[in-house]
């Protein structure tokens, strides 16, 4: 087992906050929880969570909304045994949001082109309404301009 850590040792992308000591099961363990956005530590809890958990990184609710938090317990097991294979996957998880959000865009754009042909009269309509009777748009006026 390993020493007790004084921060956490992964930072998983990121940002982590000293809480300060926190009761959990009767121990009393130092708290950090994590800023940013948690969809990689969430994917990665999914494929890693028994290692993790042995480091001390969990999920909390104590605070407010569920975060990912780390709690520096008092016999935790070798962070680096696992840095590889964690940041492996946090690379992998990066590589697959990416590839989402590229289909995303290029399912949007040709959406856009579908339409592109029916918007146009429709925008030419709409900008003639607007100057001629801005009164009928009512309160969808600034989105109509």
């Amino acid at each position: 087992m390993a020493t007790p850590y004084n921060e956490p040792p992964l930072p998983l992308g990121l940002a982590w906050i000293d809480r300060g000591p926190h009761r959990r099961y009767g121990h009393t363990m130092k708290l950090w929880i994590a800023e940013g956005d948690p969809a990689g530590f969430s994917a990665l809890w999914r494929s890693h969570k028994s290692q993790l958990e042995h480091v001390g990184y969990s999920w909390t609710g104590l605070l407010g909304p569920l975060v990912p938090c780390f709690r520096g317990l008092p016999e935790p097991a070798d962070a680096e045994a696992i840095r590889g294979e964690v940041e492996a996957a946090l690379t992998a998880v990066a590589v697959e949001r990416a590839e989402r959000a590229r289909i995303a865009a290029e399912i949007e754009a040709a959406e856009l082109a579908r339409v592109a042909v029916d918007a146009a009269p429709i925008r030419t309509a709409l900008t003639r309404l607007v100057a001629d009777r801005p009164w009928l748009c009512g309160r969808n006026l600034a989105e109509a301009r």
